[in-house]
């Protein structure tokens, strides 16, 4: 009887020690994925959360301009003079490109399309709604006036940056401000389709 209790004994012993050492096993093996668990827990993003996170793009402010979506169209006229000295061009301005047309009374002298710069084309759409609301309102000329330059300044699907300004400078040094204002903001993107050489005389 006594022998048979201490088998009996001896068989529980041993069975507790297979179920600890199982259950161990088991611990050993969620103990990786439990110090990933309680990491995220102490209010700071893991590596992987923190990714995501800076990949989420934040919300465009109200009245910006969508440099997918925005373009811009500037035509200067130039004055009435011979057409050997005439020189008159579009340019606009889109995010895939930079296209110019130069022309003389309509006909084409000289054409150039470049790649738009990606981020010169997004810092420059980002400031774009400030740049318009910079500009002054531009004056009515005489009707007798004729004869001078005009440039046209179209913004279309930018948001708070829409605008279309026609501006005559027959005469008038406010309207010719407006346009060296423009002429300006557009500087980046004239010399990148090389405005001057391309209206050479």
């Amino acid at each position: 009887m006594e022998a048979r209790n201490r088998t009996s004994a001896t068989a529980v012993v041993l069975l507790m020690t297979k179920r600890t050492w199982r259950a161990a096993t088991v611990l050993a093996a969620l103990l990786p994925v439990l110090t990933v668990a309680l990491a995220g827990c102490d209010g700071k993003p893991t590596d992987s959360q923190a990714a995501e996170e800076s990949a989420v793009e934040e919300p465009a402010a109200e009245g910006a301009a969508d440099p997918t979506t925005t373009a811009v169209k500037v035509h200067f006229h130039d004055s009435s003079v011979p057409p050997k000295y005439h020189r008159s061009w579009t340019i606009t301005l889109d995010e895939e490109q930079a296209h110019l047309v130069v022309d003389s009374y309509g006909d084409d002298l000289a054409e150039e399309t470049v790649d738009m710069p990606a981020q010169e084309w997004r810092a420059f759409v980002e400031d774009l709604p400030e740049s318009v609301d910079d500009l002054e309102e531009p004056e009515p000329v005489d009707d007798g006036c004729s004869g001078g330059t005009s440039m046209d300044f179209v913004v279309t699907d930018g948001g708070g940056a829409d605008t279309n300004l026609v501006i005559n400078n027959c005469a008038n040094d406010h309207n010719s401000a407006i346009t060296d204002d423009i002429e300006g903001l557009m500087e980046p993107f004239t010399d990148l389709v090389h405005l001057d050489e391309n209206t050479s005389t």
